[in-house]
């Protein structure tokens, strides 16, 4: 068991930075006691202020003079309801020793600190004994003891922050308990205090007591010098009396008698080393009695935080009628809140009382609702031209953070500045989040870029420009005067099917998925490579659509080819090329120059594609298609060729983890960007898996499955070789089928004539990722009840799937010996593979230097882009792409990259901006001298 010692070193460790905001704190609130300032002044969120004035059920002005009031009265039926409360409180006994308190949350789950209570295994040797109490005249009353039963429910979170451990830190397990004591006694005569997840159900200044067992003792509670004065993104610091054993009390907001914390520890002081201090100044000991510490307050862990957890945990499905329960009441408080407040926005007297307090004791506060100071006005003849230009930062995510940052920026810009998430449904206060900026400045995009970085809370800063994307450009199999593309580019037509075929015959003709094989069964030689064909037919087989398991794809959308038809999910796709969202994923089988329709088609067919579909030269099949699965398609480019905004991933990926999508399959990858590194890290931390095409042509692996979150796929081809086109490297996991893979196309005989259902042999990496996710998907559900443990949740889900993939991967075949990750893919024996005990997977991001490579990043990505379209634009014959992201021919380089690149490449040096361009091998070369110099930082 963690002792109390531990705690409040960690506490210390955690909190001693902070020591001058809380200190700041008391200050504050020795003002309000003093009568100086008003209580509502102590407040800096003036949404928490908002909803704490709409709990109150009246109309503004009498609601805030309650709240104005409340430090000094209080209504007498609040002394019934903690009474009341307190019937759900116990104190926690081990072996018949007490070691800290706890509380009913609902019937038959209690609440308490994980350093109470640290395993479902420790719940053994505990009892939860209700009614330990005076009565009124300080008889003791009888009390109730009831065993934990984990079993029932049981969510636990660590002590300390694990890295990427998703709402670690916390100190809280939740366990369920039996219904009957252990002399007969009913629970239900122990009534739960639900737990309300929404804001304003306290504020700064407010009190708040401790219905707490200090050191075991009868059932206590504090009436003085009890407000609420502090906190951090995960905390509430407040007054009031606590002992060891106190740990695991509810801590409730008397102005509207809601449990705002659990209480946690107490708060030291402590010097610049983080050591803790007693009253003297000295250094304390374990053995400092607990009255000799220098206490600056109390601190518990905000009940927002922990319905939060409960919210996005994974848990059996034995448990999830236990975490409805825990999440009733947040739910129903949200729809009465929005009620009250919709509509409305705060009131000027609010706001004006929070401006002029707050700028009198805190200067750095500048309320959103505060105007900019006009400026002198310019003539227009002296006006210089601004632009609006969209950038990507990325900044913690954090209240005060983020009123630093609009400080700011209002500053530098003026009015008209648009700041917002990047992915707020799966936003997490107190983490570095993707923010989507925009703003109209006068200078170059890229140095301007530069200048946001130089602000201390922004901690990257990119241009967010068009970008082409790398998806196959050699797409079917030809050769010589008949090479053709996979659809119609305007220049060129798809020659005949026989033609095709006879070329893939004659090319692997010694391939054992080929040879003596009827068209049906070579046509389908994929599955053989993969082991997808013996696989499938195991009479134990979990399908995915039995577990719950849902994969969504990032493509160019949908079409109604036969193929695929019925093989989408038509109720859950989205748009996000468009700005509306509105309209549907259909993908819009644009032709002419550079555009490559039906892409999102071609490779959701190898998930989702039907068996018989009259077509001629019908042969493939999608690899979940017999198991009745959907395939939900996310349409993010236009084609294949160009992705307007990064953002449009963003907001892609945001919806993928909210919406609670198991897998995503993504055929097209960008130049590793600051924004597609954090949203690889975000889906790795939140449990997705991330199934990414490795890339084509550039050789160097592309992003996203370039970086450790992401699962990184290349190509081989039926000899059991390397697809030669495919990108390779250290990055690669895994190698699946890309090359020859057979698949639905779009075809026109003459050019205008209306576009025909076929089928072709085409090369990419994006033909190799949907095997993958199919693989994601079938493990997923084999091992769904050992996996939806607690132990396994975020990252570690992804970590077991990526360690059997490759620990199972087919070893015997003829692929290079480096770059191509474990081998190719083994269906067999990765439904074989059990996942890895917890304790034995590693976070990918432990040997990733963060800092270093976003610091390097931030240096190259104006040349990376640019050498990347370039490239691009030679292989899609675009010969446009000398400029950064497609960005207007008045903007050239910045004068940082243009000198970079003379540094850079000094041997027989021209700019890619010169007149005489260099060519695409030369940029080609300079691309992956750029990407290896990024990469090799972060190693």
């Amino acid at each position: 068991m963690i002792t109390h010692w531990e705690v409040i070193q960690e506490v210390a460790c955690r909190y001693g930075s902070k020591e001058p905001k809380f200190e700041e704190g008391a200050r504050k609130l020795a003002l309000v006691k003093e009568g100086k300032i008003p209580l509502v002044s102590m407040e800096d969120d003036l949404t928490r202020v908002q909803y704490r004035i709409a709990r109150e059920g009246e109309s503004m002005p009498q609601a805030l003079e309650r709240v104005m009031e409340h430090a000094n009265f209080q209504d007498k039926f609040v002394l019934d309801k903690l009474s009341e409360m307190a019937r759900a409180v116990c104190r926690l006994l081990h072996k018949g020793n007490p070691v800290g308190t706890g509380f009913l949350v609902a019937e038959d789950i209690l609440l308490t600190n994980h350093h109470v209570l640290e395993t479902a295994a420790a719940a053994k040797d505990l009892l939860a004994e209700f009614n330990y109490e005076l009565d009124a005249n300080q008889v003791p009353k009888d009390s109730a003891c009831f065993r934990l039963n984990p079993g029932k429910f049981f969510l636990t979170s660590t002590l300390t922050e694990q890295a990427g451990e998703p709402h670690s830190g916390l100190d809280f397990t939740l366990i369920g308990v039996e219904r009957t004591g252990e002399a007969g006694e009913n629970l239900s005569s122990f009534p739960p205090v639900f737990l309300d997840g929404n804001l304003g159900k306290i504020i700064k200044g407010e009190g708040c007591v401790i219905i707490q067992h200090p050191k075991g003792l009868p059932k206590k509670i504090v009436l003085k010098d009890i407000a609420f004065f502090s906190e951090t993104g995960t905390r509430l610091v407040y007054e009031s009396d606590t002992l060891p054993g106190s740990s695991g009390s509810m801590v409730v907001g008397l102005g509207t008698c809601e449990v705002i914390a659990l209480h946690h520890s107490g708060l030291p002081r402590t010097d610049s080393q983080n050591r803790v201090l007693t009253k003297t100044g000295a250094v304390a000991s374990p053995t400092t009695p607990d009255g000799e510490i220098a206490w600056l307050g109390n601190e518990g862990i905000k009940i927002s935080r922990i319905v939060k957890a409960v919210a996005e945990a994974v848990l059996p499905p034995t448990m999830e009628n236990g975490r409805k329960t825990l999440l009733t009441k947040t739910q129903a408080v949200a729809q009465e809140i929005r009620k009250a407040t919709a509509g409305s926005s705060p009131s000027p007297a609010l706001a004006s009382l929070l401006v002029s307090s707050g700028n009198a004791s805190d200067s750095s506060f500048t309320p959103k609702t505060t105007a900019p100071e006009p400026k002198a006005p310019t003539s227009p003849e002296t006006t210089p031209s601004r632009k609006t230009a969209d950038f990507l930062i990325s900044a913690l995510n954090k209240p005060e953070t983020i009123e630093q940052l609009e400080a700011f920026l209002l500053q530098r810009y003026g009015a008209g500045v648009v700041l917002q998430l990047s992915m707020p449904a799966s936003a997490t206060e107190g983490e570095v989040e993707l923010f989507h900026l925009q703003v109209s400045f006068q200078d170059n995009p890229q140095e301007e870029a530069q200048k946001l970085v130089s602000f201390p809370q922004i901690l990257t800063a990119e241009v967010d420009m068009p970008l082409r994307l790398n998806a196959d450009p050699n797409l079917v199999l030809g050769s010589g005067e008949t090479s053709s593309v996979l659809e119609s580019t305007g220049s060129k037509t798809l020659k005949s099917d026989t033609v095709e075929e006879a070329d893939f015959l004659k090319a692997n003709r010694q391939s054992d998925y080929v040879k003596d094989k009827t068209p049906l069964e070579f046509r389908k030689w994929n599955w053989a490579a993969t082991g997808f064909d013996q696989a499938l037919t195991a009479q134990n087989l979990r399908l995915p659509v039995e577990k719950g398991i849902r994969v969504v794809q990032f493509d160019t959308g949908y079409s109604r080819h036969r193929k695929v038809q019925g093989g989408f999910d038509f109720e859950l796709d989205v748009n996000f090329v468009e700005a509306s969202r509105e309209t549907d994923a259909l993908d819009q089988l644009t032709q002419g120059f550079g555009k490559f329709p039906g892409h999102g088609t071609r490779t959701g067919s190898l998930l989702i594609g039907r068996e018989n579909t009259l077509i001629p030269q019908e042969g493939n099949v999608g690899l979940l298609t017999r198991s009745g699965a959907k395939l939900v398609p996310y349409r993010i480019a236009d084609s294949v060729i160009i992705l307007d905004r990064q953002q449009q991933l963003a907001a892609a990926l945001d919806r993928a983890i909210s919406q609670g999508f198991d897998v995503i399959t993504m055929s097209m990858g960008l130049p590793p960007t600051t924004g597609t590194a954090q949203m690889a890290k975000k889906a790795y931390d939140k449990g997705v898996i991330w199934c990414c095409a490795a890339g084509n042509v550039v050789q160097a692996v592309v992003a996203p499955a370039v970086f450790p979150g992401a699962i990184s796929v290349a190509a081989s081809n039926p000899l059991d070789r390397d697809w030669a086109g495919s990108s390779r490297g250290d990055r690669v996991d895994i190698t699946a089928p890309g090359e020859a893979v057979y698949v639905p196309i779009w075809k026109e005989n003459r050019l205008g004539d209306p576009l025909q259902e076929a089928f072709a042999y085409g090369n990419g990496t994006s033909y190799a990722t949907p095997h993958v996710a199919a693989a994601a998907a079938y493990w997923l559900a084999a091992y769904q009840d050992t996996l939806n443990s607690p132990a396994y949740a975020g990252w570690r889900r992804v970590e077991a799937f990526r360690q059997a993939l490759k620990s199972s991967a087919r070893r015997k075949n003829r692929l290079p010996r480096k770059g191509f990750g474990a081998g190719i893919l083994d269906m067999e024996t990765l439904l074989a593979t059990q996942p890895l005990p917890p304790e034995e997977l590693e976070y990918a991001y432990n040997s990733w230097n963060e800092h270093a490579f976003f610091a390097s990043l931030q240096g190259y990505q104006e040349l990376v882009k640019t050498y990347w379209n370039r490239v691009h634009g030679w292989i899609f014959g675009v010969r446009r792409g000398n400029q950064e992201a497609l960005m207007g021919e008045e903007a050239g380089l910045s004068e940082f990259s243009q000198e970079l690149e003379k540094t850079l490449f000094p041997a027989g040096f021209r700019s890619v901006e010169s007149e005489e361009a260099v060519g695409a091998p030369t940029s080609l070369e300079r691309y992956q001298f750029l990407h290896e110099l990024i990469l090799s930082s972060a190693k």
